[in-house]
């Protein structure tokens, strides 16, 4: 899908059979983006299995979508959806069309929707102002995190905005403009003016009610058509980390669209077919999405090819880490990828099996099938796109990922590794007593605030996960850790140079990094150690992210400087 100054990128899921419906998938922004990739993609396939063409895009600025986030805001991303909608109503005219949105996702989703629409809307963010202030706060709770206490308050971040300048919020340049546009929604003032067919309102939450904005939406949508408003007592998933069980939800918002009445006649698609089920554009020539086979299952990545610069015959496999996904942490990997490409290297960033959009059998996925997933891409560069020097890149679980993955073929000529979890005996018996130390003094301190204490009370503290984050780590098991070290033997003998960035904030800079740097003298290895001052374990800040950046794209043009175009 093409626009003026850029592309919106999109996975469009077909049914087998004929297409009755189509669905129309309005992402969440920031982080949510990132942790929802998974959910949302099994959404859309538990729609198609009943007949329903779902379409998952990006907006200009997000996700694996063209441009910067801090180029656009509100008003550009309404465009989007719109183009969005367009697309997919060229490839099937006919079906009437539901329009979901998840958290802020349905801000577009009802202001771009027409009459006759399904709507489907879970937790939908409803005052925008209210919103942004918890993105902020989210921003401060990073930041007790990270330095023991937050270095501003929220009202001295707004006064930032407001008079006009960027606040950096982890990761993400939050615009004076988009503060202004998204801070002006008020969807239960705007939701009234066009007839829908119906309406299903999700609250999603620890106290399994629907909160008072939500219950004031939902009466205003009733002059819309009708509503059914649904309650689901879980985890808010956009905000955790780790994998969710969101099979109940999805289950019964399936369920809300076979009540409908029935669909009228299928519709015959006009299009012609596309790679994959994916779509892009012809501008986007240098961002290619690609279907690549694994184990018989599928890998969804974007190919990044150089065009600003000669080919230098490298190219980067991007390895997330156990609950990641391609984009990495605030959109990381794609900045990274696309600032390689315009060094002339190619870069490959996929979605293992069992995470984003890429097949999931329902079997374990774990290290090993996350470096035969590394493996797969591997020989696609190789093979197909021509690549002559392989480099693997990975951040925290990642990293063993890579590790794993070199170590088994020797194409693979280099390793950078971003705040690398330990790998056998890198990883020292007191590590996860130390994490529960961190998290306890982080937790202590938030029990000191009155408010803490009222979100409690009131069922709005999900008290069960804050003790499994608390207290509960990961665990190996005793055929895991063997493994492991079986690795590590072999990884000794590797001989390419390695790239290892840690955070000076990050617990595992000292659980595990210096027992790396110790492991590589010991074994006369050529590496490089950076950390970043201050920095976190994702690197939740703009300034961190270009540091780690420029260090591995240094490091890459000092390391493969032979590659004649990468002199």
């Amino acid at each position: 899908m093409s626009l003026d100054d850029g592309w919106l990128n999109g996975h469009l899921f077909i049914p087998d059979g004929p297409v009755t419906r189509l669905c129309l998938i309005c992402p969440p922004l920031f982080e949510e983006r990132k942790t929802a990739a998974l959910p949302l993609t099994q959404l859309a396939r538990a729609l198609t299995a009943q007949g329903v063409a779902a379409l998952r895009f990006d907006y200009r600025g997000t996700g694996d979508s063209s441009g910067d986030f801090a180029e656009y805001a509100l008003t550009d991303w309404l465009t989007d959806t719109q183009t969005a909608r367009h697309w997919l109503t060229t490839q099937f005219p006919g079906p009437p069309v539901i329009v979901f949105g998840l958290r802020f996702g349905a801000v577009p989703a009802l202001n771009t929707r027409q009459t006759g629409d399904r709507l489907l809307l879970w937790e939908p963010v409803i005052a925008g102002e209210d919103y942004l202030l918890g993105e902020l706060r989210k921003k401060l709770m990073k930041e007790m995190l990270t330095f023991g206490a937050a270095r501003a308050d929220r009202d001295a971040l707004v006064a930032e905005l407001t008079a006009g300048r960027t606040v950096d919020l982890d990761g993400y340049p939050l615009t004076a403009r988009q503060f202004q546009e998204i801070a002006a929604v008020n969807l239960a003032a705007d939701s009234a003016g066009l007839a829908l067919a119906a309406a299903d309102t999700f609250a999603i939450g620890p106290s399994g009610r629907a909160s008072a904005p939500l219950a004031a939406l939902a009466e205003a949508l009733k002059a819309c058509g009708p509503v059914t408003t649904h309650t689901y007592k879980m985890q808010a998933f956009w905000n955790q980390i780790g994998q969710i069980d969101c099979s109940e939800l999805i289950t019964g918002t399936v369920a809300a669209l076979t009540k409908d009445p029935a669909p009228p006649s299928p519709a015959v698609r006009t299009a012609p077919a596309l790679d994959g089920t994916q779509l892009t554009s012809p501008e986007a020539s240098s961002e290619q999405p690609v279907r690549i086979a694994s184990q018989g299952e599928s890998l969804r990545g974007i190919l990044h090819r150089p065009q600003t610069a000669p080919d230098s015959g490298v190219g980067v496999v991007f390895c997330h880490g156990w609950s990641g996904g391609r984009l990495g942490p605030h959109r990381m990997f794609v900045k990274t990828a696309r600032q390689l490409a315009d060094l002339g290297v190619t870069c490959l960033r996929l979605d293992f099996r069992g995470r984003g959009e890429s097949d999931a059998d329902g079997g374990t996925y774990g290290i090993d099938t996350m470096s035969e997933d590394a493996r797969a891409g591997i020989d696609y560069l190789v093979s197909k796109v021509g690549v002559r020097t392989v480099v693997l890149l990975g951040i925290c679980s990642g990293a063993k990922v890579a590790i794993a993955a070199a170590v088994a073929d020797s194409r693979v000529a280099g390793l950078a590794l971003w705040s690398a979890e330990g790998l056998g005996s890198i990883r020292e018996a007191s590590t996860n007593r130390k994490k529960t130390g961190n998290a306890l003094k982080t937790y202590a301190r938030k029990l000191l605030r009155p408010a803490t204490w009222k979100k409690i009370i009131t069922g709005k503290v999900d008290t069960a996960s804050v003790r499994k984050a608390v207290l509960t780590h990961e665990t190996r098991s005793a055929e895991e850790a063997a493994r492991e070290t079986t690795i590590l033997k072999q990884f000794a003998g590797f001989k390419g140079p390695l790239l290892f960035v840690y955070g000076g904030n990050d617990p595992d800079t000292e659980l595990a990094g210096r027992n790396y740097e110790t492991f590589c003298r010991n074994n006369r290895r050529d590496v490089q150690s950076h950390v970043i001052p201050e920095a976190n374990h994702s690197f939740y800040s703009l300034d961190w992210e270009t540091a780690v950046i420029t260090h591995t794209c240094d490091w890459l043009n000092t390391q493969f400087s032979n590659n004649k175009d990468m002199r």
